[in-house]
């Protein structure tokens, strides 16, 4: 099961065996419930909760892996990478600083530790930025597995 965003509405999409995908808007969901069987008294929406509750029993777990779903939906992936330019930026500029400090420093003036500090800060930095990146590419990586094996084609994450 996998909801989608595509031009504003949102899709339900049910992986099938062989990669391709059915789906549903999430808005004709409403209209199950008020999809009534012959006699009535069921909906579609409550027969299909049966069946599938009757089907597959855990299926009712799957709300326990939803508990970070809030927090992680306010994370806008384009934001991120930006905010990563950013830093990686800032990065080679304080690196840059650093470079042109030390040639113009000359031999018989007195050491300044403040330049000495921040080269080993600037190497830990580029340390922990390399891991950052390499994180963010893993998570781009399986965003696109992902796409794909709904047989949404190549998209962006």
């Amino acid at each position: 099961l996998f909801v989608s965003s595509c031009n504003r509405k949102l899709f339900v999409m049910v992986r099938i065996r062989n990669g391709s995908a059915y789906g549903i808007t999430i808005q004709s969901l409403l209209q199950f419930n008020m999809m009534k069987s012959t006699h009535n008294k069921l909906s579609l929406m409550s027969y299909l909760t049966l069946a599938v509750s009757q089907i597959k029993p855990d299926s009712r777990e799957f709300i326990s892996d939803l508990a970070h779903i809030e927090e992680a939906s306010k994370i806008n992936v384009g934001d991120t990478d930006k905010e990563i330019q950013h830093i990686q930026s800032a990065i080679n500029l304080l690196s840059n600083m650093l470079k042109k400090f030390d040639q113009n420093q000359s031999e018989d003036e007195e050491e300044d530790q403040f330049p000495r500090m921040m080269t080993s800060f600037c190497e830990e930095a580029k340390e922990r930025f390399k891991a950052l990146k390499a994180e963010v590419d893993e998570i781009h990586k399986h965003c696109r597995e992902l796409i794909l094996s709904f047989g949404e084609g190549k998209m962006t994450p």
